[in-house]
């Protein structure tokens, strides 16, 4: 009889714990990799890897046989400064800031800016439209800085 309780209450810690951790993982968590240039006079330059999974999920329109890149960015990538005007970005084939293993494998392309140091910036991410939208806020560097990834949080 002892051992039915024992193996019982083992059950319900077994059940509780499943439950709790299982929460824990299933919630999204947003990562990216980014990279900040030197600052010199003209500003910093800010890259952030596109990974190629991206797309595959909320894939960009096709108008004939050409890939509507351009629309898909603005659509999904929002770059603003503090008083909330935007900052362009710009789709690019490589990057000077990190590398493949930085940017955790091959990106399908990468995004790049120039940010003024020691401004404060958010940056808006919307994976698959309409939502959930995430955003990461942050301040362009005035020194050297390595290349990280970021994890953005949702919007409410």
């Amino acid at each position: 009889m002892r051992g039915l309780g024992v193996l019982a209450a083992g059950v319900i810690v077994i059940a509780i714990m499943y439950f709790y951790f299982g929460s824990q993982v299933s919630k999204d968590i947003v990562t990216l990799p980014v990279a900040f240039g030197k600052p010199d006079a003209a500003g910093v330059e800010f890259n952030v890897a596109v990974s190629m999974f991206m797309p595959r999920k909320d894939p960009p329109k096709l108008r004939g046989a050409v890939v509507q890149w351009d629309e898909w960015v603005s659509d999904h990538f929002q770059l603003t400064d503090a008083s909330g005007a935007k900052i362009p970005l710009q789709r690019v084939n490589f990057s000077k800031l990190m590398d493949d293993r930085e940017s955790g494998g091959t990106p399908e392309f990468w995004l790049k800016a120039t940010l003024k140091p020691g401004a404060t910036y958010r940056f808006g991410l919307t994976p698959i439209l309409p939502a959930p939208k995430y955003h990461y806020s942050l301040v362009a560097p005035t020194g050297e800085s390595e290349a990280t990834r970021v994890e953005f949080e949702e919007d409410e």
